[in-house]
């Protein structure tokens, strides 16, 4: 594809509880996928990180975006210790706080404000270590998070590391996931089995030895693919769902771990998320 990647630094009242942004552009068959990279500080709910955030679909003049995922929805980590009443990671669950960041633009280290000018790349590259918290005990440890995210005009690979600090009992927990929304995605497909299944109202799940989760309509298709995960030998489970109604058809990989994190587990894991655009009428 002969269109660049683009990427261009903004600040003021951004969705998300954003206080800065990239702005990042990957070419699409038609105009470009526009990835929000969002760094989210709310106060109340113990967060502050940069993450992935709502992406659009804007034309070949970077106009007419139309929203293709759910603002305020978690991408990366979402980890729910047993018996809390939420889960820890990013700016819908909280208690999860930046230690350190690192943007480098082709391996050049950068810093975000120098690139308010829309900016052309092969490779954006953002490294964040955070602390993950106890939602009953904002000011106990966790868990420690790493997270690598590699943007090119292939899509948006995220590479992360979590180390535990305690011994915890877990309940379903993830590390990757996606937002489509609805009125773009009515049919799936899981990549051992050929063919495109409708979304039933009750969603989707199932577990198989699997490594990618489509979703599309007609004018959109959403991938991710996990080919490092916490159950590569017996099997990843799946899951589509719309948590009640709402008004997408988030899809999720859970993580298999038996139920339990002791001191000193190391989970390793890696995603690559892949937004399309199908060949018919749009932007």
């Amino acid at each position: 594809m002969s269109k660049l990647a683009y990427c261009e630094y903004t600040t003021g009242n951004l969705e998300d509880s954003g206080t800065e942004a990239l702005r990042i552009f990957l070419p699409a068959a038609r105009g470009y996928i526009l990835h929000c990279f969002i760094h989210s500080v709310r106060e109340d709910y113990g967060c502050d990180v940069w993450r992935l955030g709502p992406a659009y679909h804007v034309a070949d003049d970077f106009a007419d975006a139309a929203l293709l995922t759910t603002p305020r929805a978690e991408w990366e980590m979402a980890i729910r210790l047993k018996e809390r009443p939420d889960f820890i990671g990013g700016v819908i669950h909280g208690d999860e706080r930046m230690t350190r960041v690192v943007f480098r633009l082709d391996g050049r280290e950068t810093v975000p404000a120098a690139l308010r000018e829309r900016t052309a790349f092969s490779a954006l590259e953002v490294e964040v270590d955070s602390t993950g918290f106890d939602p009953i005990s904002p000011k106990t440890e966790v868990l420690l998070h790493h997270k690598t995210l590699t943007f090119t005009a292939e899509g948006v690979t995220v590479r992360q590391r979590v180390e535990w600090l305690g011994d915890y009992a877990l309940g379903n927990s993830y590390m990757a996931m996606m937002p489509p929304r609805k009125e773009w995605t009515n049919r799936y497909k899981i990549d051992t089995v050929p063919g495109l299944n409708p979304i039933e109202e009750s969603g989707a799940c199932g577990v198989a030895s699997i490594e990618e989760l489509y979703l599309c309509g007609d004018t959109y298709g959403f991938s991710m693919r996990v080919p490092r995960y916490l159950s590569c030998a017996e099997g990843n489970r799946y899951l589509i769902t719309d948590n009640g109604g709402r008004s997408y058809n988030k899809m999720y990989f859970v993580l298999a771990h038996g139920g339990a994190a002791h001191a000193g587990d190391v989970w390793e894991t890696e995603t690559q998320y892949r937004i399309t655009v199908l060949e018919k009428e749009g932007l």
